[in-house]
């Protein structure tokens, strides 16, 4: 018997408030604001040993007045600007993100509307003019449309942080508890039973698990009675097990295996009749070069000019068909083989066309060479190897 921790459970268990989803909302609002960016232009007058601190800040006060009376903010830009890689654009500075200049810079960049000039603002290089060409912002999505993303991500959340939690709560109470009745009591979880189940597995997907098999033959839980640990099936499943009843070896009496035996019997007499069924209808292929006969105890199956990767057939038929040796003299190659389903089939080859090697460039024919060398050089080291292990005299100690 066992009880399962299953994630997908808890978050099918839980109820979101609005309060909860309105703060994630915000969160996303507020995330798409500080996605906005600005296609900005500046004028610098820098601060230098040629210019101090006030003389640059008259300079720049002067130049406001100018663009204040009218004047072209780009031709000014070219005209006095000392950022040399922008004023040939008319101090135009491209798409700007936030984070990318200086926090004053940065600041009153952010606040402008389109079309405004700033006043002068310091920097360590100087004194700025900043003026807002276009503003690049994206509107976020409305709650109606962001309620149910919204609802999945924060019940998904929350569902991996309780199931974290409660196993952490499932690893102790396996250890000191009895049997299962005071995990699923505290855990509010269900005590299932599986089939009785051998070291091979079961008929369940829980009892095929290798943990679960090997947590279940281990002393702790076989010999001594305890819960099993935790044992995690996935990262959103746990189960806790406990043997119910230990079913030991013994002998199943005639009856219980009396319809397996039954069925084993039918097939292995089913399987004997058909291959003689099919030896015989191989025989009279091989004789006659004609199947027509025998398809009438077979169903009769054509393919023209079947490739190593034709799909039209089933495998084995394709790996016997090249298997076989090139018809000659006017006969065909045939052979049965098992397929996949037990069933058999018989495959006869009647005539066989030889690849165009004269299509192959000179890269792909050495190629070709060296994998064919390689297959011939390990199939004469595994005969060597063999022969040599056969002739000799082996002493085991």
């Amino acid at each position: 018997e066992y009880v399962q921790l299953d994630q997908q459970t808890l978050l099918a268990s839980l109820v979101l408030t609005d309060a909860e989803i309105d703060s994630e909302y915000q969160q996303i609002v507020a995330n798409f604001e500080s996605q906005e960016q600005r296609q900005a232009a500046h004028i610098l007058i820098e601060v230098d040993d040629s210019l101090n601190d006030a003389a640059a800040l008259e300079k720049i006060t002067a130049v406001k007045i100018r663009l204040d009376a009218g004047e072209d903010f780009s031709k000014v830009a070219k005209e006095v600007s000392n950022d040399f890689g922008s004023a040939e654009n008319g101090g135009d500075l491209g798409i700007v993100a936030k984070g990318t200049f200086e926090a004053n810079f940065e600041q009153s960049l952010f606040t402008l509307a389109q079309g405004e000039i700033s006043q002068p603002i310091k920097s360590e290089s100087g004194y700025h003019l900043i003026k807002v060409l276009k503003v690049i912002s994206s509107e976020a999505p409305s709650l109606e449309i962001s309620k149910a993303k919204i609802v999945a991500e924060l019940t998904t959340i929350k569902a991996e942080q309780m199931y974290l939690e409660q196993l952490e709560k499932l690893k102790d109470l396996a250890f000191i508890s009895s049997d299962l009745s005071e995990i699923a009591a505290e855990l509010a979880l269900e005590i299932k039973l599986l089939p009785a189940f051998t070291k091979a597995g079961g008929s369940e997907l829980l009892s095929q698990n290798s943990k679960v098999i090997r947590a279940s033959f281990s002393d702790e839980v076989l010999k001594d009675g305890l819960n099993s640990a935790p044992i995690e099936i996935n990262q959103q499943n746990a189960v806790v097990i406990r043997v119910k009843e230990h079913l030991p070896v013994r002998a199943q009496a005639f009856d219980e295996v009396a319809a397996q035996l039954k069925d084993e019997l039918l097939t292995k007499k089913a399987s004997l009749q058909l291959e003689e069924r099919a030896a015989s209808a191989i025989q009279e292929i091989m004789k006659t070069g004609d199947a027509t006969a025998s398809a009438a105890d077979f169903v009769l199956k054509t393919q023209l000019k079947a490739t190593r990767i034709s799909a039209e057939a089933p495998a084995q038929v394709i790996n016997k068909a090249f298997a076989l040796p090139h018809p000659k003299d006017g006969k065909v190659s045939v052979d049965s083989v098992v397929l996949a389903d037990q069933s058999l089939a018989i495959v006869i080859v009647d005539k066989v066309i030889d690849a165009d090697l004269s299509t192959l460039s000179e890269e792909e024919l050495k190629a070709i060479n060296n994998a064919l060398a390689a297959r011939l050089g390990n199939q004469a080291y595994q005969t060597f190897v063999t022969q040599t292990h056969t002739a000799a005299e082996i002493e085991r100690l």
